[in-house]
């Protein structure tokens, strides 16, 4: 298990910020302590406001971390510890944005048995996956997306992929939880959705990522109605039928035994 490090975000050289927003021309840092609280790096400015906390591989090498421009602009960013020089900001080595709306916060599952999507049959690196979030002043949900990104195998550069076809009809405000060696993901999305991929190893490998779901699961919609749960689900420690728990997007707490 590699040495444990304390990574997240925190506001940084805030410009001129617009009353209506704190979106426009912020800047934060990912900053990494040791176990006992000490300083090891801080990353160079990434511009705008983080989604969720950064996530790392399992080895600590890499840290990603999505980020959010003007409410709109999302950006998935990745910093490699390797190229870290005493006593300067640790730099980006890869980033992407996307311009239709802001990213949703970062799931992960580290050593999967593969990338269950197209694509991804052989690449048992780290898997890291996000969706759309709901744009500021946005008065509906609004175009759908699913990306991943895992590092590389045959020394291509790094990319990350939207999975499946766009438009998707939901976007989230939380990270997926995913288990069952990588192959099986559940969500809270918009309009009080809950939504699960549920895997498996064995041929025809139904519900990959970049498919449709294996079941949704629809709860009283909050204010406005169309938001989602402000907090991701929890599974239980079955990986392939787990059973799941999570908030609703209004005063309620839910629990599923099965999604199949």
């Amino acid at each position: 298990m590699p040495e444990r490090k304390y990574i997240f975000p925190i506001e940084s050289f805030p410009l001129k910020v617009s009353h209506t927003s704190n979106w426009y021309r912020s800047y934060r840092r990912v900053i990494a302590l040791d176990s006992n609280g000490g300083f090891l790096f801080q990353s160079v400015p990434l511009p705008g406001v983080q989604a969720g906390s950064p996530q790392t591989t399992y080895d600590g090498r890499y840290i990603m971390i999505n980020h959010n421009v003007a409410e709109s602009t999302g950006h998935f960013t990745v910093l490699d510890t390797e190229d870290l020089v005493d006593g300067q900001d640790l730099n980006y080595t890869y980033t992407q944005s996307n311009a239709t709306n802001p990213f949703s916060p970062l799931g992960v599952y580290h050593n999967p048995a593969e990338g269950y999507y197209k694509g991804g049959e052989l690449n048992t690196n780290d898997i890291f996956i996000w969706g759309f979030d709901t744009a500021g002043g946005a008065t509906s949900a609004g175009t759908g997306g699913v990306f991943g990104f895992q590092l590389p195998i045959d020394g291509t550069p790094m990319q990350y992929n939207l999975l499946g076809e766009q438009p998707r009809n939901f976007q989230s405000t939380t990270r997926p939880e995913i288990t069952n060696d990588g192959r099986s993901m559940y969500w809270a999305l918009t309009r009080a959705e809950q939504r699960c991929w549920v895997g498996s190893a064995f041929p025809p490998k139904p519900n990959r990522f970049h498919l449709g779901r294996t079941t949704t699961a629809s709860f009283e919609r909050g204010k406005p109605v169309y938001i989602a749960a402000r907090a991701s689900p929890t599974l239980s420690k079955d990986p392939a039928q787990p059973t799941v728990w999570g908030p609703g997007a209004r005063e309620e707490i839910w629990r599923m035994v099965s999604w199949t």
